[in-house]
């Protein structure tokens, strides 16, 4: 299955219980379609950079929160169409991180040893690397 991650900003309430209850049902449907959730983030309330519009309102903050997860692609468009026909959602997209989660971990690097060394000369001394 593909990896994917959500991006959404959602319509701002005083009550978090709004935005808690998009983001369960963006993750129920995914797991109950047999996908894997793997992150679920939230970036916090913000200003919106213009002011937006969606289904016949006029937004100027919004909450935003990404989702991680793996699924297949019917999901992901049954998922699209769920966000499109929300009430609460302003602008989402989804991105096609890798095949799988692996392809998308980043491997540490190797560690290469470097020792300072100092020669001794009559007129000074000079680091250098070897």
């Amino acid at each position: 299955m593909p990896f994917y991650q959500l991006f959404c900003i959602a319509s701002h309430f005083r009550e978090y219980k709004h935005i808690k209850d998009l983001v369960t049902m963006s993750a129920m449907h995914v797991m109950n379609e047999g996908g894997v959730v793997r992150n679920i983030g939230f970036d916090g309330t913000k200003t919106l950079p213009e002011r937006m519009r969606r289904h016949k309102q006029y937004y100027t903050i919004g909450d935003y929160w990404t989702m991680d997860f793996d699924t297949s692609p019917r999901t992901l468009r049954t998922l699209a169409g769920m966000m499109r026909r929300d009430q609460r959602v302003i602008r989402w997209t989804m991105l096609k991180l890798g095949e799988k989660a692996e392809d998308v971990v980043i491997k540490p690097e190797q560690t290469v040893e470097r020792h300072l060394t100092t020669t001794t000369t009559p007129s000074s001394i000079s680091p250098y690397w070897s």
